[in-house]
C-alpha cells in the first residue's frame, strides 16, 4: 500500500528529476523528459484511475468549437465534488496526491525552474494579485482533438505526465508547435483557437507512460493535440496548473 508518506517523497524526487532538466527556449520555453517519476508513484497513480463516471465530460471549456466536447473528460481536484465522485477504494490515495506539500512544492519548483519569480515581484509593485495551483487529471477519448492555442491568460506554468500502462501507449502526447504564417489565422467563433494548417510540428511526443512537459504560457506558445485515432483507447493526463489573478 502507498501511504501518503510514501506518495509526498516520490514527488519530492520527482521535483529534483525535473529541477536537473534543462529548459528548450524554442519556439518557446518548454521541457521534457521520460521516466520523471519515481516507478512506485507512476504504478499507484495507474492504478488508481478512475472509471469514465468519476469524469465530467464536456465540461473543460475550449473544446466546443471543434465539436469534440463530449470525449475529454477532467477531474479538478481543487473542487471537493470531484472528490465526492470518486469510488471509496481510490478516493484515498487521490486525497493524498492532492496535498498542500506536493502542489506547493510542484508550484515553487516550475517557478523556479522557468524563471518566474522576477515576473511575478514586478507584477505585485503595480497591483495585487493571487497565485494558485492544482491538479487535474484528463481522459480524452478517440476523436478527441484540440485546436492550436497558446494557453496565455491566467496560466502562469501547465505540466502534464502522460499516465499510459504499456497496454494504452499508443498514439502521440500534446504537438509543440511554430507558426508558418504571422499572424496565424484564428476561428471566427473562437479568438483563442487556431487553424492547425498555418502551424508547423515542432515537437511531437509519443503517448508513452511516465513522460513529462511543462511549459510555460506565451504569446507563441502554440500547442494543441492531434486527433486521438480509434486505435487509442484512452490517454491518461495528470495535469497541473499554475494560475495568476
Amino acid at each position: 500500500m502507498t501511504t501518503r508518506a510514501d506518495i509526498e517523497q516520490n514527488f519530492a524526487e520527482t521535483f529534483d528529476a525535473i529541477n536537473a532538466i534543462s529548459v528548450n527556449e524554442e519556439p518557446f520555453p518548454h521541457m521534457y523528459s521520460d521516466d520523471i517519476m519515481p516507478l512506485q508513484l507512476f504504478q499507484a497513480l495507474t492504478e488508481n484511475l478512475p472509471d469514465n463516471d468519476s469524469y465530467l465530460f464536456g465540461a473543460y471549456s475550449g473544446d466546443k468549437e471543434i465539436g469534440s466536447e463530449a470525449l475529454r473528460g477532467v477531474i479538478d481536484f481543487s473542487r471537493p465534488e470531484s472528490l465526492e465522485r470518486l469510488p471509496e477504494e481510490i478516493r484515498g490515495f487521490w486525497s493524498d496526491v492532492n496535498t498542500n506539500a506536493n502542489i506547493t512544492g510542484l508550484a515553487n519548483c516550475l517557478i523556479h525552474k522557468f524563471k518566474l519569480s522576477d515576473r511575478l515581484a514586478a507584477i505585485s509593485e503595480q497591483k495585487n494579485y493571487n497565485v494558485s495551483a492544482r491538479f487535474f487529471l484528463f481522459r480524452d477519448l478517440p476523436g478527441y482533438e484540440l485546436a492550436p492555442h497558446t494557453d496565455i491568460g491566467d496560466k502562469l506554468a501547465t505540466l502534464l505526465f502522460y499516465l499510459p500502462t504499456k497496454e494504452l501507449e499508443a498514439g502521440h502526447g500534446t504537438t509543440v508547435l511554430k507558426a508558418k504564417v504571422d499572424p496565424p489565422r484564428q476561428y471566427s467563433d473562437h479568438k483563442s483557437r487556431f487553424y492547425r494548417e498555418d502551424f508547423e510540428t515542432v515537437l511531437q511526443p509519443e503517448f508513452k507512460g511516465n513522460f513529462f512537459f511543462s511549459f510555460l504560457p506565451c504569446d507563441n506558445s502554440y500547442h494543441c493535440v492531434d486527433k486521438i485515432s480509434d486505435a487509442v483507447k484512452q490517454r491518461d493526463v495528470l495535469m497541473f496548473n499554475i494560475f495568476l489573478r
